[in-house]
């Protein structure tokens, strides 16, 4: 997990009535890449006489991939709704100790303050600083998003995309998922595959057959994205390396929509045979099971 300083002038960004407002935002991060469940401060900079400091934490839900942000009302200038840029989705988070002002702590915010000098930008920060600033701003709250909520809102974001702008989640992520099947059919079918859809059954989305070969598994991922993070559940995580060679994983990005049904996509990547690579995962949290009261 990385830990992350994201910066908001005023004069650009209403940030303060953006935290309120909002519970997901769209954050520009320019050539870094934060990651889906990395820590987030928001850092409200200085422009004139206003103060600034810490206003929010957050938790990425996004890859970051380059778009306008079409319908957000909390940008002054209209040329930043429109200008495509690489932008990352963050849900706010918010603490009681909030917000943290420079010159009220000096002390937890002094290091934070000289790395966090720009406007919508992403600066790498340590672990240590991260834990400065939660303890400073009260702890993480009890009823911060768990797991199960975060992939949740990934999946909706992720099905939510439509361009630059959004769509109903449910039906649109559904219109994805379709797509991406079908293209995968026909990927298989057009190198002599026999193909048969098993996900209602099966932790894994295509049973491929053809002749004097080992049935070939194949998870498939539809995202409107660009395809460089995807997720994974834990069964699916486990089907993959128990069937390893015999598995496959086909991602289908930059899904396009058309009057609420998909058209066309920008790539189709097939992995085969598909190995789990271990440093590619990203934990997103842990289950707790609690033993039985004695």
């Amino acid at each position: 997990m990385q830990y992350w300083v994201f910066g908001a002038s005023p004069e650009r960004y209403r940030i303060m009535d953006a935290i309120r407002g909002r519970e997901v935002d769209a954050w520009t991060v320019g050539d870094e890449r934060p990651a889906v469940g990395d820590g987030v401060i928001i850092w409200k900079l200085s422009e004139g006489d206003v103060r600034r400091g810490i206003v929010a934490f957050g938790q990425v839900l996004s890859p970051p991939f380059p778009r306008a942000d079409v319908g957000n009302r909390y940008w002054i200038d209209p040329a930043d709704i429109a200008t495509v840029r690489n932008r990352v989705d963050l849900r706010y988070i918010l603490m009681p100790g909030l917000p943290l002002w420079l010159d009220e702590h000096p002390d937890p915010l002094e290091s934070l303050a000289a790395v966090c000098t720009a406007s919508q930008t992403a600066v790498r920060v340590s672990p240590e600083q991260w834990n400065t600033a939660v303890t400073a701003a009260g702890g993480w709250p009890a009823d911060a998003p768990e797991v199960e909520e975060a992939v949740e809102a990934i999946a909706e974001l992720a099905g939510r995309r439509w361009g630059q702008g959004f769509v109903p989640s449910a039906d649109n992520r559904q219109a994805v998922e379709r797509y991406a099947v079908e293209r995968a059919i026909h990927h298989f079918r057009t190198l002599g595959w026999t193909v048969e859809e098993v996900a209602s059954r099966e932790s894994y989305d295509l049973c491929c057959r053809r002749a004097g070969q080992p049935e070939l598994h194949a998870q498939v991922k539809g995202t409107t994205g660009d395809g460089a993070d995807v997720l994974l559940t834990p069964n699916e995580l486990a089907h993959a390396r128990e069937q390893y060679p015999h598995v496959a994983l086909v991602v289908v990005s930059g899904i396009r929509l058309t009057d609420g049904a998909t058209g066309s996509h920008a790539g189709l990547r097939s992995i085969q045979p598909w190995q789990i690579d271990g440093d590619a995962l990203t934990p997103l949290g842990f289950r707790y099971t609690l033993s039985a009261p004695r």
